[in-house]
């Protein structure tokens, strides 16, 4: 894990001429070590931890799921299936 951070970080900063600014995580204890957290404080980043299952606070998410709705609904429109499905 700690290497595909360095990894990430160096592609961010080599590719794209860019420096993370923040690191959003879920809450998930493979980002919850000392090793991470001083990977993430000696390059400037700071962390912050989103609010577990809540991907209303993650637009991103959001959308994406307002997206696969709007389609499966369009689908099963042009299916004439009914909306009980």
């Amino acid at each position: 894990m700690i290497d595909h951070a360095w990894q990430f970080i160096a592609y961010a900063k080599n590719q794209h001429n860019a420096l993370i600014g923040t690191w959003r995580f879920d809450g998930g204890t493979e980002f919850l070590n000392d090793a991470f957290k001083n990977i993430l404080r000696d390059n400037g980043i700071l962390s912050e931890t989103s609010v577990p299952y809540m991907h209303q606070k993650n637009d991103r998410a959001e959308h994406l799921n307002c997206t696969i709705m709007d389609k499966a609904q369009s689908m099963c429109f042009r299916a004439c299936l009914t909306d009980t499905m």
